[in-house]
């Protein structure tokens, strides 16, 4: 004899009809496109965002290229620094000839001592240059660096006007142009000069240029420079 099946009390129904595994609750067929549209978009979220991320990094990988492509371009362009100082010093010195020339012709007249030491008189029109220091400051105001009115004195070559300063700070009038240096021997060939010199015991980039009267005599020079 079987034993009787037992019976919930509550509903009545067997329990041995219970199966002893929890069965899953389906979803609705309705609901089963929901979640693939669901998995689906997150699918082309990840995609989305993994596509997003190179082409960010492909962005700036341009960036970066083109930003060196423009440092390259830029250096190719940019003037050898020898070059600029010659440029710089001719500039210089067409402003110190045209500032000068604008007060007349150059020429001699009698003479003034400069620092001590007596040299013939250098003029401009009705200007001396001597101990007169308005042109080569007017120059470096415009320009910097250092100008500086010479005339010729026998062999010797003597500042007259100069804003190149001694070791004590002072004008350095009464020097002379070093008779042995670089600059001397193109003015002796009635030549300008550009290059490096030493200027009292400093390194300079400069420029000479003959001052010739009327009469086409070298009288003076033209000095320009920049302490190197």
């Amino acid at each position: 004899m079987s034993m009787p099946d037992l019976v919930e009390t509550r509903t009545g129904t067997p329990i041995s009809a219970r199966s002893s595994s929890v069965v899953k609750p389906k979803l609705p067929q309705h609901d089963l496109p929901r979640r693939r549209r669901k998995y689906g978009d997150d699918r082309w979220r990840m995609q989305a965002f993994s596509f997003g991320g190179r082409l960010m990094n492909l962005k700036q990988i341009a960036n970066g290229i083109w930003a060196i492509s423009c440092l390259i371009g830029a250096i190719m362009f940019l003037p050898d620094v020898g070059q600029a100082q010659d440029a710089k010093v001719k500039a210089a010195m067409e402003l110190l000839e045209t500032t000068a020339n604008k007060l007349g012709p150059p020429k001699i007249e009698g003479t003034e001592a400069v620092g001590g030491k007596a040299a013939p008189a250098i003029y401009f029109g009705s200007t001396k240059m001597n101990n007169n220091f308005e042109v080569v400051d007017d120059v470096v105001k415009q320009a910097q660096g250092t100008a500086t009115i010479f005339v010729k004195s026998g062999d010797e070559y003597i500042r007259v006007a100069t804003n190149v300063k001694k070791d004590d700070g002072s004008r350095a009038i009464g020097t002379v142009l070093d008779p042995k240096g670089k600059a001397i021997e193109s003015i002796r060939k009635g030549e300008a000069f550009y290059g490096e010199v030493d200027i009292l015991g400093k390194p300079y980039i400069t420029g000479y240029k003959p001052i010739r009267d009327s009469s086409k005599n070298v009288i003076g020079i033209y000095y320009v420079g920049y302490l190197k």
